[in-house]
């Protein structure tokens, strides 16, 4: 969930592996054997994008100011199905405490970067008693896990490197994303080496699935070639991300709701049949886009002061209302890559503050909302 390549929305495929300078190839239909190789051995576990206008803003350690007074308040008993807030990124310091519910209504995830363990005040323990958790986040589009499952013995090798690093503090593997990639497709070798890797680390994977599957014309066929995929993050996934960015003129319009609610029934065509397939949204969540600051005008989704704290309600609003699909989801998410991706344009009519407001508002609202 990087800032988009400039390519035309809904032009997938082809176009996006051009601009990465990755050949698509052939899909692979090889069954994988028990770690058996496959590919050309990529050495060690590839590492975080620090690219100038990409996520290097996450790889920033947050440093504690004076310790926290802990809370009169037991730890949460919060498993893996409580509701979800997920933020891609931190929005700064203690300003991510304001997304914490206190009624233990939620499990609130947020990315980072720090191979030496996460950063930031998630891993304090009055923070996490009350459901803070830490998500290391695998990003470039989803190549850096298939990269490291496209090594020799890579399932074991991946497993064996997410465990270290879940081992240095973090609470969940992130994985951004699944694309309209062949390799994502069910038969590829590095699609099924995924879903091996997922039935080793039940309830310590999320994983984002992109625009091109969840809003771009042919999404819904790209889902349901996907389907044992998408059915493996049903079974031993935390949750699955959808990811849908609507720029605020479309937010606040008429057509919010519906494409909001198409994604979901794309995830849910995609797997009826499988085990628990027709409850597959349960284990969803929608992320929405509030980047104000990308590098390319299309990927800046607040791009309209006057109406974006309404487009943020309106959204948030759809998913606690419109459709049956849409209200089994358990929570919400927010992409911006960082603090600085969210301070207001000039002459906005709200304030850093103000957004944050009305962002950690709606979240705590969509998650309370989870029957």
């Amino acid at each position: 969930m990087n800032h988009r390549p400039p390519f035309a929305p809904g032009l997938v495929g082809p176009a996006l592996c051009l601009w990465m300078a990755l050949g698509c190839g052939a899909v692979l239909t090889v069954e994988p054997t028990d770690g058996g190789p496959c590919c050309d051995d990529g050495g060690a576990l590839p590492g975080p994008d620090a690219s100038p206008g990409t996520d290097a803003a996450l790889l920033e350690i947050e440093t504690d100011p004076a310790p926290v007074e802990p809370e009169a308040l037991e730890a949460c008993e919060l498993g893996r199905d409580a509701p979800l807030i997920l933020l891609y990124s931190s929005v700064g310091r203690e300003d991510n405490l304001r997304f914490l519910p206190d009624d233990c209504a939620a499990e609130l995830v947020m990315g980072e970067k720090r191979d030496a363990g996460p950063g930031s005040l998630m891993r304090r323990p009055e923070v996490r008693a009350r459901g803070g958790r830490s998500g290391y986040v695998m990003d470039v589009f989803g190549t850096r896990i298939r990269d490291a499952l496209r090594r020799e013995n890579g399932v074991a090798r991946t497993v064996a490197d997410l465990r270290a690093i879940l081992a240095t503090g973090y609470d969940y593997i992130i994985i951004d994303e699944i694309t309209a990639d062949p390799e994502w497709a069910d038969s590829s070798i590095i699609s099924q080496r995924f879903r091996s890797l997922l039935a080793q680390m039940p309830g310590k994977i999320i994983a984002y699935v992109s625009l091109d599957l969840t809003m771009a014309a042919g999404g819904g066929d790209l889902m349901n070639a996907r389907r044992e995929v998408l059915g493996a993050l049903l079974e031993n996934g935390r949750a699955i991300a959808l990811e849908v960015y609507l720029h605020t003129g479309e937010a606040t319009g008429t057509q919010a709701p519906d494409t909001l609610r198409r994604a979901a029934i794309r995830l849910r065509e995609a797997v009826l049949g499988l085990p628990g397939g027709g409850h597959v949204n349960q284990r969803a969540i929608t992320v929405l886009g509030t980047s104000i600051h990308a590098p390319y005008a299309q990927y800046r989704y607040l791009d309209r002061p006057a109406q974006d704290l309404s487009a943020i309600r309106a959204q948030a609003r759809a998913i606690r209302s419109y459709g049956a699909l849409l209200t089994e989801q358990r929570g919400l998410g927010y992409y911006f890559v960082g603090h600085s991706d969210l301070e207001p344009v000039a002459g906005a009519p709200y304030d850093f503050d103000r957004l944050i407001d009305v962002m950690s508002e709606e979240a705590l609202l969509t998650a309370r909302a989870v029957e």
